[in-house]
């Protein structure tokens, strides 16, 4: 229960679950940001804050409270104000921490209630350690952030001066020369800071950023500190530079620094300074990729968080048997890519992903963790047709007979957004005499090319000459085509041809009674004990539902059979 009055002021409330009592548990109570009088509520007990007359009431209800649980509420006045808190919070309060896919994410939400939850979740991806109450990232820019607006500033907002940039995104630097009224009478204020093992291992071990306050009003521009001894004495043969690019024009055009106090000329070298201002504005690239490099590695995070925001996937794992004591096992996911960001880069733009895959079996033995980063790389042109399918990633490894978990976590990087899918896999037997069946692979389709060298590794989804398309969802559009996989071993060989004889048949079953059938067919292998059968089975005339396919294999010199089964789905176009 939360009641507010008419006429209120625009804040954020968020109340938080800190700890158990007697009575139920306490919460703490945070307005805009700062501790609200009072900071608690209690379990059954109503919330007052007499200042600004809100009042609300926590219930137990059928599910108990847990440490960190949280629930977050607006107070305004009208629409207009609570657009306004959208606004600060995007443009000014994380401008320099927030990608610009986020930005546009945010910005496709319409209503307050989704905007305000993926305030939160912009805050979860970027917890350090999810297993405490505290969010330290959160934390520590609150403290930045107050402190730049406290602190810098001549006519702008503390956040939107070059100052304020800087430690925003790298904090207290490890020290600081103030030159407050220049070096010498001549020069203009200036300061340098140096920062020691910033975090992102592509910027030295000791950085120097130069701020000159060049209108001698208090606002302190970011320049490159090895040309400071040119920068801050601003008076040149053709007048004087009031910035860092109008001093490098004038040199560059042939001016010359003049010497304050004897008006001689001071030898520079202009085009080395453009240079150094290069690597200088690299450096400032790599300084803005902090917040995304501070992320926590995807094994950290799925180790503390319980769930995932909701980035979509599929699993699947099949097993082909290699010999009696192990078998074969792909595991393939397959990630929308109308759910992944796609990023500019060098004139493309790039798909990026990490993978975890994560197998146990039934008495909780985990095989070892395989970790990856997916790539893709799309042209402009090319967007609008992979929004439409799905990244695909196969890994495989080899395991013994029994029964597995699958667990794969993922995460899209340019958003930070995670996913979780899971499945399962039963290996049987594979010592077992006589004939035996590999998993039912359904799939998009089956394209014939030519096998890989005998040394060489095997390409993703390729199975001898076939390479396999693909359908982890198993859904099918109406009247289009699928393709079944199958393989079979342990038949026997007729001593009198040197050849197998298998009949193959597939039926169709709906709801459990047989819908279709298809017309059976006869395969001679000749002097090997494994084959591969694959079937195309047109779906036209199916209506939408679900089904399921049921591979029988009989081997005729024995007469005795296997029978293997799949499920999908039709869907409408």
């Amino acid at each position: 229960m939360i009641a507010v009055p008419e006429k209120v002021p625009l804040d954020f409330y968020v109340v938080q679950f800190i700890r158990f009592s007697p009575n139920g548990g306490t919460f703490s109570v945070t307005r805009s940001g700062k501790q609200a009088e009072p900071n608690s509520a209690g379990v059954g007990e109503d919330y007052i804050e007499l200042s600004r007359g809100i009042r609300f009431r926590i219930e137990s209800g059928d599910v108990g409270f847990e440490v960190g649980d949280t629930f977050s509420f607006v107070t305004y006045s009208d629409a207009e104000e609570l657009d306004k808190l959208f606004n600060r919070w995007v443009n000014q309060y994380v401008k320099w921490i927030i990608s610009r896919e986020e930005k546009d994410r945010f910005a496709e939400i319409q209503a307050p209630e989704g905007k305000l939850g993926f305030m939160e979740s912009f805050w979860k991806r970027r917890d350090p350690d999810p297993s405490t109450t505290e969010n330290e990232a959160r934390e520590e820019h609150q403290r930045r952030f107050t402190y730049v607006v406290q602190h810098f500033g001549a006519g702008i907002p503390g956040w939107a001066t070059d100052q304020g940039k800087i430690y925003i995104l790298l904090g207290p630097p490890s020290a600081i020369q103030r030159n407050p009224s220049g070096r010498t009478a001549f020069e203009r204020p200036s300061e340098v800071w140096t920062y020691n093992n910033p975090p992102n291992p592509k910027l030295p071990a000791s950085m120097d950023i130069g701020f000159v306050d060049f209108t001698a009003t208090g606002r302190f521009e970011i320049v490159n500190a090895s040309n400071l001894d040119i920068l801050a004495p601003l008076r040149t043969n053709q007048g004087y530079a009031m910035s860092e690019l109008e001093a490098i024009g004038l040199l560059r055009a042939g001016g010359t620094l003049l010497d304050q106090t004897t008006g001689m000329g001071t030898p520079v070298r202009p085009t080395q300074m453009v240079m150094d201002q290069f690597d200088f504005q690299r450096e400032l690239q790599e300084v803005a990729k902090i917040p995304e490099l501070n992320r926590p590695s995807l094994t950290e995070v799925t180790e503390t968080r319980i769930d995932f925001p909701s980035l979509p996937g599929a699993v699947e794992a099949t097993f082909f048997r290699v010999n009696e004591e192990s078998a074969f096992v792909p595991v393939t996911l397959s990630i929308p890519y109308a759910r992944l960001t796609p990023q500019p880069e060098d004139g493309d733009y790039l798909y990026q992903a990490d993978v975890l895959i994560q197998i146990k079996d039934d008495s909780g033995h985990e095989q070892p963790s395989i970790e990856d980063r997916l790539e893709v790389r799309a042209s402009a042109s090319e967007l609008e047709s992979y929004r439409g399918s799905e990244l695909l990633y196969e890994t495989s490894l080899l395991l013994p007979p029994g029964s597995y978990a699958v667990e794969v976590l993922f995460r899209d990087n340019p958003s930070g957004t995670l996913g979780r899918t899971t499945g399962s896999i039963e290996i049987p037997s594979l010592s077992k005499p006589g004939l035996g069946l590999s998993s039912l692979l359904v799939v998009q389709a089956a394209v014939e090319t030519a096998p890989p060298p005998p040394e060489a590794p095997r390409p993703p989804f390729q199975f001898g000459n076939l390479r396999l398309i693909p359908n982890v969802s198993k859904r099918f559009d109406a009247g289009s085509t699928l393709t079944a996989y199958i393989q079979a071993h342990g038949f026997q060989i007729e001593p009198e041809s040197d050849r197998a004889n298998l009949r193959l048949d597939w039926f169709i079953l709906k709801e459990g009674r047989l819908y279709s059938k298809v017309a059976a067919s006869y395969h001679h292998p000749a002097g090997r004990t494994q084959i591969a059968l694959s079937s195309e089975i047109s779906l036209q005339g199916f209506p939408p539902g679900d089904y399921s396919l049921r591979a029988r294999v009989t081997d005729q010199v024995t007469e005795t059979l296997a029978e293997q089964e799949a499920v999908f789905s039709v869907t409408s176009r």
